[in-house]
C-alpha cells in the first residue's frame, strides 16, 4: 500500500480549505477554526482572505469534512468584523447544502449561523433566504426552514422577524405532499400564534382550506397565548450590561437589570391582523359595463352591479386606488335610489370600503358620512343597521371638525329618524374616540347647542 500523500500539510491554511483532498480540506478548516479562534483583532488580515473562500468552504460535499467546515465558518463568523458582509454569499449555500444533512451536529452549528447572521443586523436577508428554501425540492431542507423561522422568531421577536413576511408564504407549505414539512409549517404557526394570538386568524382563513383552517383552530384551542419574550437580540439592541442585567430564561438575573432601565426591545409591538394580509386590487375587476348598468332603470340591473361591488370589495385589506368615482356612485344610491334593498347593498359596499382601505379611505369619510346621516329618514330596520354600520366604519377615517356642519344640521333635523340616529352616532364616536385634542370648544359648542335643543 502506497504511503499517503501529505504534500499538502505545508500548504497554507486557505489552500488547504479549496484542495481536491478531503484530508487536506479538513486539515484546513480545523486550522482556520484554530486561526479565527485566536485573533483578538476582529479586524486581523486574515479575515479578509478566507471572506471570499466561506461559501465555498460551506459547501463541502465530504460528510465528514463538512461538519469541519460548518464548524470553521461559524467561528469566523463569531470572530470576525466582516462577517456581516458575508451573509448574501454564505446563507444560500448554507440552507441549500446543510440543512438536508443527517449529522445533527452539522445542521445545529447551520442554524447558529443563521442566528447569529441575525445578531449582525442580517436579519432581512437570513429571513428572505428562509423564505426562498421553503420552495426547495428537498422536504428535509423546507422542513429545516420552518424550523429555523420558528426558533428565529422565538428568539428574536416581531420586531425583528416580521410574522406578516412569514405568514405570506407558508400557504404552499401546508399543503406539502410531505408529512414532516406540515408539521413543521404547523408548529411554525402555532408559534406565531402563541405570540400574537387572534391576529394570525385572517391571514390563516385565505391560506388553508376548510378541514385545514379546522384542524388549526382545534390547536390553537391548546395554545396559551403570551406576550412575546425575546432571548436573542441585535447587536444594536443588546444591553451595554449584557452579562450582568440579562441571564439566560429561568437562570436567576432573568430578564432587565435590577436597576430599573428598561430597554426598549423589551416592550413588544401589538399586532394586527390587517398588517398580515396582501393587499388586493378589485377596481380592474368591476364589470365592463358597470357604470352603464348602475344607472338602469331596472332595479334588478342596478341591484347586479352593486352585488358585484360587494362581493369584489370582501377582502379585508384592499389595494389603494382612484375610488372616488366607485364612492360617488355607491354614495349616489344610498341618497336618492328608492330601493331600499340596493341601499343596504350599497351601504356594505361602503363598510367593506372602508374596513378594507383605512387611512386611505380618508379623503372620502366625510362625504359617506354626510350622505349617510341624511339617509337615516328610512325607518325599515334593516336599512338603519346597514347605514350605521358604514358610518361607523367611515368615522375613524374623519374627525369631529370635519363633519361638524352635517352633524349638528342632521342633530337639527326635522325629521325624528334623522335626530335620533344622529345623536346615537355622536355617543357611539365620543365614546371611542372623545378626547381633549378632537373635542375643543369649536367642536363642543355647536354640538352642546344643538343637543341642548333637543333636550327642551
Amino acid at each position: 500500500m502506497a504511503d499517503e500523500d501529505t504534500s499538502y500539510m505545508s500548504l497554507p491554511v486557505d489552500e488547504k480549505c479549496v484542495h481536491k483532498n478531503w484530508k487536506a480540506r479538513v486539515s484546513g478548516y480545523e486550522e482556520a477554526k484554530k486561526l479565527f479562534n485566536q485573533h483578538e483583532n476582529r479586524k486581523h488580515p486574515d479575515y479578509s482572505k478566507f471572506a471570499g473562500l466561506l461559501a465555498k468552504i460551506i459547501a463541502e460535499n465530504n460528510a465528514i469534512a463538512q461538519e469541519k467546515s460548518v464548524d470553521a465558518v461559524l467561528s469566523y463568523i463569531e470572530n470576525a468584523a466582516l462577517a456581516p458582509k458575508t451573509a448574501n454569499d454564505v446563507l444560500p449555500v448554507l440552507i441549500s447544502k446543510c440543512f438536508g444533512v443527517s449529522r445533527q451536529k452539522t445542521r445545529e452549528m447551520a442554524i447558529e449561523i443563521c442566528m447569529l447572521y441575525i445578531e449582525l443586523e442580517k436579519h432581512d436577508v437570513v429571513l428572505e433566504e428562509l423564505i426562498k428554501g421553503l420552495q426547495h425540492k428537498q422536504p428535509k431542507v423546507v422542513a429545516s426552514c420552518c424550523q429555523v423561522l420558528k426558533e428565529a422568531f422565538t428568539a428574536f421577536g416581531i420586531k425583528v422577524v416580521s410574522p406578516k413576511t412569514i405568514m405570506k408564504s407558508l400557504s404552499p407549505v401546508y399543503s406539502h405532499k410531505d408529512k414532516i414539512v406540515r408539521d413543521e409549517a404547523k408548529c411554525l404557526t402555532m408559534e406565531i400564534y402563541r405570540n400574537i394570538g387572534a391576529a394570525i386568524k385572517p391571514a390563516l382563513t385565505i391560506a388553508l382550506n376548510a378541514v385545514q383552517l379546522k384542524e388549526f383552530e382545534d390547536e390553537m384551542e391548546k395554545v396559551i397565548v403570551r406576550a412575546p419574550k425575546p432571548t436573542r437580540w441585535l447587536k444594536s439592541q443588546k444591553p451595554a450590561d449584557d452579562e450582568e442585567g440579562y441571564a439566560v430564561d429561568g437562570e436567576e438575573g432573568a430578564g432587565p437589570s435590577s436597576s430599573g432601565d428598561t430597554n426598549e426591545i423589551a416592550d413588544e409591538p401589538t399586532i394586527d391582523a390587517y398588517d398580515l394580509l396582501d393587499p388586493v386590487e378589485f377596481l380592474s375587476k368591476l364589470p365592463s359595463n358597470f357604470y352603464e348598468q348602475i344607472e338602469s332603470k331596472k332595479w334588478q340591473e342596478r341591484k347586479e352591479m352593486l352585488d358585484a361591488v360587494q362581493n369584489l370589495s370582501s377582502p379585508p385589506k384592499l389595494m389603494p386606488g382612484d375610488y372616488a368615482e366607485l364612492i360617488r356612485v355607491l354614495m349616489k344610491v344610498i341618497q336618492k335610489d328608492a330601493n331600499v334593498m340596493l341601499v343596504v347593498v350599497a351601504a356594505k359596499c361602503l363598510n367593506q370600503i372602508a374596513v378594507g382601505l383605512r387611512k386611505k379611505f380618508s379623503q372620502y369619510a366625510s362625504s359617506v358620512i354626510s350622505v349617510i346621516l341624511e339617509r337615516f329618514k328610512e325607518k325599515k330596520v334593516n336599512v338603519v343597521a346597514a347605514l350605521r354600520e358604514a358610518i361607523d366604519a367611515a368615522f375613524p377615517y374623519s374627525n369631529f371638525p370635519a363633519i361638524l356642519d352635517d352633524l349638528v344640521a342632521a342633530i337639527n333635523s326635522k325629521t325624528p329618524g334623522v335626530k335620533f340616529e344622529s345623536l346615537l352616532f355622536l355617543s357611539r364616536c365620543a365614546l371611542k374616540t372623545a378626547t381633549p385634542a378632537n373635542l375643543k370648544k369649536d367642536v363642543l359648542k355647536p354640538l352642546g347647542g344643538a343637543i341642548t335643543k333637543r333636550l327642551e
